[in-house]
Parts: structure tokens; sequence; C-alpha cells
């Protein structure tokens, strides 16, 4: 009888996990409509992956900027583990809860995110070449949005839509160090080459070379999460 019991328990299981999910969404979706304010209130939310510590805040103070420009405007972060996501991107997406604005670049492969963009997105090629109203009373007044970014925006162009999609989040700049002493030693030279065939050439000098082992010098050292710069 007690086997009984726990077999149909056993059965039940998937079933009450499932209402208890179910329950759990509808109580959040409750919540958070409750929690976005009364009349007149207007909530925009951010979709983000960017975890690392500062970032979050960083958001939040320029939101708090942005809302004493607009007191009736409430800015909320939704912010995923990188894990989780492409999944959490598709699913917000499909079934139009997606948040006003989304960072794009991780998840879905790439020619996914671009049907994504032509579908859900809202193209901004219209705005780009209009100046940034916020950069009123500076030295970046009536310059066109396009233009106050050093690459002009190129990274937010889509060729296969020939639109402007987003706009950039961050830029860097990729840096080569070099062993000043162990340049010197394999190729005689007391500083780094600054043109790209010269460069090519130190490489393929310093690959001759080899380690009293016998194995030969390696040039250039890297890992896969870094591959990208080089390109």
């Amino acid at each position: 009888m007690r086997r009984r019991k726990e077999g149909r328990f056993r059965q039940l299981v998937p079933a009450i996990v499932i209402v208890g999910t179910f329950v759990w969404a509808a109580s959040v979706i409750v919540l958070r409509q409750h929690d976005e304010g009364g009349p007149g209130i207007i909530t925009i939310r951010i979709g983000h992956w960017q975890l690392e510590t500062g970032v979050r805040d960083a958001f939040n103070e320029l939101a708090k900027d942005y809302q004493k420009l607009h007191p009736n405007i409430r800015i909320e972060q939704d912010a995923i583990p990188e894990s989780t996501y492409g999944p959490w991107m598709t699913t917000q997406l499909l079934g139009h809860t997606a948040p006003d604005l989304m960072e794009i670049g991780l998840g879905p492969p790439p020619f996914i995110q671009i049907q994504f963009q032509g579908r859900y997105f809202v193209p901004m090629t219209p705005l780009v070449g209009r100046p940034n109203p916020y950069n009123k009373g500076t030295a970046l007044e009536g310059v066109p949005l396009r233009q106050i970014f050093k690459d002009g925006m190129r990274s937010a162009y889509v060729p296969e839509l020939q639109e402007y999609t987003k706009i950039g989040l961050s830029q860097f700049g990729v840096r080569i160090f070099y062993n000043k002493t162990l340049l010197k030693q394999l190729t005689g030279l007391d500083e780094a080459p600054n043109e790209y065939r010269k460069f090519l050439a130190v490489c393929a000098q310093i690959k001759a070379r080899k380690l009293p082992s016998g194995q030969a010098y390696i040039p250039i050292a890297s890992s896969s999460y870094h591959f990208w710069a080089w390109e």
C-alpha cells in the first residue's frame, strides 16, 4: 500500500512542478504590473547580460540622471546570466514580452539574430542622421548622432537589413604586449615593429629560433577568448 502511494506521488511530481512554475510566473507578471506605478508613470525595461562588477550600478546612475530630466519615467534592468541569455532572449521576443531595450550579440547564431532584428526591433536609420538633443550646450551640439561615434556607428549597421538597428554600448582598444629582453635576444631589435609586414617578418624570425630543448619559439601567445581581437 505504501509503495502504491509513493508511486502515485512520483507520477504527480511533474504536474506539481508545472503548476507551481505557472503560478510563480503569473505572480511575477502581476507583481511587475502592480509595481509599474500609477497613472502617467512610464516604465522602461532594459535587458542585458553585463553582470560584471559595477556595470549594473553604472546603469542605475545613468537611470537616475535620466529620471531627473523625466520624472515620470522609471527604468528597470533585467540582468540575465550569459549562459541563459540566448534562450531568454528568444522566448521573450517570441512571446512579445521582451524589454524595451535589449542587448544584442550573445545567444542565437548571427543569422537568427539578424532575423530577430528585422522582425522585432525598431530600425534606427531615420534617427542616426539627426543631432542628439541631449548634447545641447556641449561641443557636440548639432552633430548627427552617427558622427559622435569614432567608427561612425559602423558596428551598428546591419548590411543584410540595410538598417541601423543598435547603438554601441562600449568601445575597446587592442594592445599587444611583448617581452623586450626576449625580442632583443631573438631578433636584435630594441623596439617592436609598428608596420604589419615588418610585424609578420619578425614573427617568422622568432619562429625560426629554437629553445635549448629544440622546441621552436611561438611568436604570439593568446587565448580563444581574445582571438576575435586579432581579426
